[in-house]
């Protein structure tokens, strides 16, 4: 299957089938159209799907994505959603018994779908190293990096850690002339569990990644002469919320460009919407090409 970009997915809106549905999901407000329901799923915009008084269109036609916002306004028709409106007879995934079909289990813990659940965490993580990888290129910073590779393994990195170094951190940046180790972890999480904000969950995701290497950096940091060694956490929800003030310190720790920072936040933000929207219309189509390919 071929992920259609967010600039394609932004033009699919502005066809005239999704503006007549839009006007019929406007005149009902909080009621829930099957005319609104059928364009939004033709056109492969169906988690967007306007929810109370929020209108998706007003969001998805502005120009610029909202950073702040992606976490809080909008539904999609998944089956759990859609028996909460009474529009199917159960809520429950067609793969995994017991279990409800929200936003969440389609994103992160469908067991039909593990491996491509695990694509759209690698194509975030590689958006965030090319990004990098950009920035050092262009102020010439000297530094080493390894991905997805246990610590004790990091050929070049002239140090070992024997309680810890078998963890393998999703990325690991080495800037000698700054003596300074930065571990990178990546991690999609729900904006939303129980009566939880979107920012108290994605900041106890943030917690619980900290936490995790914790005794690893402590280990590193007694082994190591003079080297600072800390963590990158970048934490994003499953509706494209993101932690801008976290994100922002992690990336001059990794020493990116200032002027970068922004723009490589948008970028990721984008990317975020895209393994999204790859998940949902994959799994609405029995799609297998990219669960091959994770």
């Amino acid at each position: 299957m071929k992920t259609s970009s967010y600039t394609t997915w932004q033009e699919d809106c502005r066809n005239a089938v999704v503006q007549e549905a839009a006007e019929e999901a406007r005149k009902g407000k909080s009621s829930f159209s099957s005319t609104w329901e059928r364009a939004l799923i033709d056109n492969d915009l169906g988690f967007c799907i306007a929810d109370e008084e929020n209108l998706t269109e007003t969001f998805l036609l502005e120009p610029q994505v909202g950073r702040r916002i992606l976490g809080r306004a909008w539904s999609a028709p998944t089956r759990k959603k859609l028996f909460q409106w009474k529009k199917t007879t159960s809520p429950c995934c067609p793969w995994c018994e017991g279990r409800e079909e929200s936003w969440v289990h389609i994103q992160l813990a469908c067991k039909e779908f593990e491996l491509m659940i695990a694509l759209a965490h690698n194509r975030v993580m590689e958006t965030i190293k090319g990004c990098l990888t950009e920035s050092w290129k262009k102020k010439s910073v000297e530094q080493e990096s390894w991905w997805q590779t246990p610590i004790n393994s990091m050929t070049g990195l002239g140090l070992t850690a024997p309680e810890h170094g078998n963890l393998i951190p999703d990325g690991l940046c080495y800037f000698r002339g700054s003596n300074r180790i930065v571990l990178v972890e990546i991690a999609r999480t729900s904006e939303f569990t129980g009566e939880g904000s979107s920012l108290a969950n994605l900041k106890a995701k943030f917690q619980e990644k900290e936490q995790k290497y914790a005794a690893l950096r402590a280990e590193m940091t007694s082994r190591s002469d003079n080297t600072e060694v800390i963590q990158a956490t970048f934490i994003a929800g499953v509706r494209g919320s993101i932690m801008e003030r976290e994100w922002t310190t992690n990336f001059r720790n990794l020493l990116m460009d200032e002027d970068m920072i922004d723009r490589a936040m948008t970028k990721i933000v984008i990317q975020l919407l895209e393994v999204q929207h790859m998940l949902w219309t994959s799994r609405r189509r029995g799609d297998t090409t990219n669960r091959e390919q994770a």
